[in-house]
């Protein structure tokens, strides 16, 4: 076995820490859906940023606590959902808040689209880390059973 053979391990442990992430960023968007108080947040801002690589929308919303005061969100969107929100020329939008938790505003109008996104990942990210893993098992097996590769002899060619 080689001594690189142990960072094979990097590539489903990366992918099991972007597992962790997702699953929290899911876990407290359903708490701030399920125990959030609903509520209309003014925008205060909304625009595009159109670039060739990667489209997204930015959105500024100036949240009404229950207890008083305001809570300034800036949250960062995929293009399409800015457009589907632009599309009614909005001044406010209905919200879900829950202050002091991972997500602590939901825009009601994506969040359905939004969990749906977060339980795909989760899914690719759960076949990705059965498959990169099975990898790494299969190529460690193949290094016990042959050796490495770049350590066998190989004869000198005979000249013709």
């Amino acid at each position: 076995m080689t001594k690189f053979t142990k960072y094979f391990w990097l590539i489903p442990g990366a992918l099991f820490a972007l597992l962790v992430h997702q699953s929290y960023i899911a876990l407290s968007m359903k708490n701030t859906l399920d125990k959030g108080f609903s509520t209309m947040a003014k925008v205060r801002n909304l625009e595009v940023k159109d670039m060739v690589a990667q489209s997204h929308g930015l959105v500024e919303l100036e949240v009404p606590l229950k207890e008083g005061g305001t809570l300034v969100k800036k949250m960062t969107i995929p293009a399409a959902w800015v457009y589907t929100l632009g599309k009614r020329t909005l001044n406010e939008m209905p919200v879900h808040v829950l202050p002091g938790t991972g997500e602590e505003v939901i825009m009601d109008d994506i969040a359905r689209v939004q969990m749906r996104t977060l339980m795909i990942n989760i899914a690719i990210l759960i076949l990705f880390i059965l498959m990169t893993t099975g990898g790494v098992l299969a190529w460690l097996r193949y290094l016990k059973k042959n050796g490495d590769p770049a350590e066998r002899h190989i004869p000198d060619a005979i000249p013709v």
